[in-house]
C-alpha cells in the first residue's frame, strides 16, 4: 500500500502505475497493488518523490521562460515533470539529469542554480 497526502504526487503516482501496466485499486487516497509488483512500485514511488523534492525543482515566475526551458530540455532529451504550484509552474527532474538540467535552466533564465 502506498499513500500520498499531496494530490499532485498522488496523480503522478497513479499515472506512472497505469503507464507501467501495474494493476492497482485506490481507496481513500491509498493505492493497493499486488505484492508481485512491490519492487517496481518502490522504484516508481522513489522517482516521484525524488522528482518532486525541492532540491530538484525550479518554479518559474514568467511563462515565457518556462516555455523556453521546456523546449531546451526536450531538445536535450532530458526527462522532467511539470509541477503546478500556487506560485507558478515548475520543472522537476531526477538526480540523473541534475547537472545538465541546471545548466539549461541557467542558460534559459540567466539564473544560476
Amino acid at each position: 500500500m502506498v499513500q500520498y497526502y499531496d494530490s499532485h504526487l498522488a496523480t503522478a503516482f497513479e499515472e506512472a502505475l497505469i503507464e507501467s501496466n501495474i494493476p492497482f485499486e485506490k481507496f481513500d487516497d491509498q493505492f493497493h497493488y499486488p505484492v508481485s509488483h512491490r519492487e517496481k512500485v518502490k522504484e516508481i514511488s522513489s522517482k516521484i518523490l525524488e522528482a518532486n523534492s525541492s532540491k530538484n525543482l525550479f518554479v518559474f515566475q514568467q511563462e515565457k521562460l518556462f516555455d523556453k526551458t521546456k523546449k531546451a530540455l526536450d531538445e536535450a532529451g532530458i526527462e522532467y515533470q511539470v509541477i503546478e504550484r500556487d506560485e507558478g509552474s515548475g520543472i522537476s527532474w531526477t538526480s540523473e539529469y541534475d547537472a545538465e538540467t541546471r545548466k539549461i535552466i541557467k542558460a534559459a533564465t540567466g539564473i544560476p542554480l
